[in-house]
């Protein structure tokens, strides 16, 4: 593509990038202000595990119906519209009082959050070529890594004692600008290329759900992402400043933010580097063991030095960058009629057991704590206890991706 041709395919694509950004952004960055949350709201662990899932559980619900509705109507529409509620249920958040109306502006949030990711990659399909799309795949996730390092950082920087409303509130000034933007620039594409069979939502689920290699990939995804959803998006910041003797917020809160910078830089490199061997299973197969290597000793050794948490976290993200690849899969194994779906279901199942395992660490520490004065006391051995589905997910995520076949880059014919 000329670089004139390829100016309004950037647009469009970084619309969508940049809201996947701040939405993910808001998604985060409650994992920074888990305390004065749990202090406003009277919280226990387990509630806590739960904010996350607020969001979660109606991002990963929503999934069954974004790729039919985005398959279907303009992207770029579906884009403006769900950021558009996304920013009022942000806003609605910051003004909470009670722990309902938390449940209730995070599940919005979430259910509105569940288009982003598959609105840009189906702006990458319309207005790129398809040899992009390991690429596109990468920079698409990266944006979101790119989000979580924002969320964090933004949020650590802006709070003043426990104040985290205004924090909140800057995150929505930011969604108010882009959709501004949004209105302005995005637009249809003009084509000849006839428009892809329209199937109804059953039909397209059921045609992405009939293929095993949907499940594979999907299990894949959900595996290697489990780690980074669970420590990464949610209790890492106070894992690591609660266990870690050298750590403090403000340290855990980069460390955190490691796993999503290497995340930038190892996106990029996977979707570029399968696009470019033509072969997407070699670098799956080796992502779970090298993140199994670069996680363990930051979450059992707690007298680990700050500088050895902050490299092996980056190497980390690097490491579990190759989601992208399964990303990239799920838009070749199935047929592009149901492309939107196809990558909606393993968004979906990226997202799943992690959203599942946030609670359920909560869960595992009240079961673990100490009780003392009628308080619960968490002690290095009910976090280590919580955080014992890390390698499990990792190694069963080595054993999906062996059954992961090799798609060369290709996308399956239309009649498939």
């Amino acid at each position: 593509m000329s670089k004139r041709n390829l100016i309004w395919p950037t647009v469009m694509w970084s619309m969508g990038a940049f809201s996947f950004m701040l939405q993910y952004a808001c998604r985060i960055a409650p994992s920074s202000i888990l305390d004065p949350l749990t202090q406003d709201f009277n919280l226990v662990a387990t509630q806590v595990g739960l904010i996350g899932s607020y969001f979660l559980l109606p991002y990963v619900f929503m999934q069954l119906f974004v790729g039919r509705i985005v398959d279907r109507f303009p992207a770029h529409h579906v884009l403006i519209a769900t950021t558009l509620v996304f920013f009022l249920a942000n806003q609605f958040f910051s003004e909470a009082l009670l722990i309902s109306e938390v449940a209730i502006s995070r599940a919005v949030m979430g259910a509105m959050g569940a288009f982003a990711f598959v609105v840009t990659m189906k702006l990458a399909l319309i207005w790129f070529e398809n040899r992009f799309l390991g690429v596109l795949a990468g920079l698409t996730q990266v944006s979101g890594m790119l989000g979580a390092v924002l969320g964090g950082q933004l949020t650590d920087m802006l709070m003043i004692g426990t104040e985290w409303r205004p924090v909140i509130k800057t995150f929505s000034l930011m969604l108010g600008v882009l959709l501004i933007l949004m209105m302005i620039l995005m637009r249809d594409k003009k084509t000849t290329e006839e428009k892809p069979e329209d199937v109804g939502i059953l039909q397209g689920i059921l045609t992405v759900w009939r293929n095993p290699q949907s499940w594979f990939n999907g299990l894949y995804a959900g595996l290697i992402y489990l780690p980074t959803a669970a420590f990464g998006e949610h209790w890492g910041k106070l894992y690591l400043s609660k266990t870690n003797i050298y750590m403090d917020e403000h340290t855990a809160t980069v460390a955190v933010s490691m796993i999503f910078i290497g995340w930038a830089f190892g996106g990029i490199f996977s979707g570029w580097l399968s696009d470019y061997m033509q072969k997407r299973k070699p670098l799956m197969m080796t992502a779970p063991v090298l993140c199994m290597v670069t996680m363990l000793p930051v979450v059992y050794i707690h007298a680990l030095p700050v500088w050895s948490a902050y490299a092996l976290l980056g190497l980390y993200g690097v490491f579990n960058s190759p989601l992208v690849i399964a990303y990239a899969i799920s838009g070749e194994i199935n047929p592009k009629r149901v492309s939107g779906v196809s990558i909606a279901f393993c968004n979906m199942s990226s997202i799943l057991l992690g959203t599942a395992t946030m609670p359920l660490m909560g869960w595992i520490m009240d079961h673990n704590a100490t009780v003392k004065e009628g308080s619960m006391i968490y002690t290095n051995q009910a976090y280590e206890a919580a955080v014992i589905c890390f390698p499990v997910a990792l190694a069963l995520a080595l054993v999906a991706a062996y059954f992961v076949k090799e798609t060369h880059c290709r996308q399956v014919p239309e009649s498939s």
